[in-house]
């Protein structure tokens, strides 16, 4: 995606053709820590666990991280659905955008390699 990894392993978990990945992006300058349930592709579900910056905390809420269910990637590794910005929280965002391609990514390299 552009940049060497946060860590050499992520954290998820499996059953079936569900994941739940644990990751973290430096929103502006702390890392934000993130979960995402995916299922066949699309986020089911999307939950800040920790958020550190002193701005943009409008990401922890439900009315943004709502945005991401139903969302999937189109060919070009892109999410297949804009999210919409929140003015004072863009490093955040982008972060949040970064992280959920990021699950979908891992998830879909699992299913194709499940070992």
């Amino acid at each position: 995606m552009g940049k060497e990894p946060a860590r050499m392993r992520e954290k998820y978990w499996r059953q079936g053709e569900d994941f739940v990945f644990v990751l973290e992006q430096i929103g502006k300058v702390k890392p934000i820590t993130t979960a995402w349930h995916v299922r066949k592709g699309i986020i089911v579900k999307a939950e800040v666990l920790v958020y550190r910056e002193t701005r943009g905390s409008e990401v922890t809420r439900p009315f943004f991280t709502k945005l991401f269910e139903g969302v999937g990637l189109i060919q070009d590794k892109k999410l297949n659905t804009e999210i919409d910005g929140i003015s004072g929280a863009t490093l955040s965002v982008w972060a949040m955008k970064h992280m959920a391609q990021q699950a979908l990514m891992m998830a879909q390299y699992l299913k194709n390699h499940p070992n």
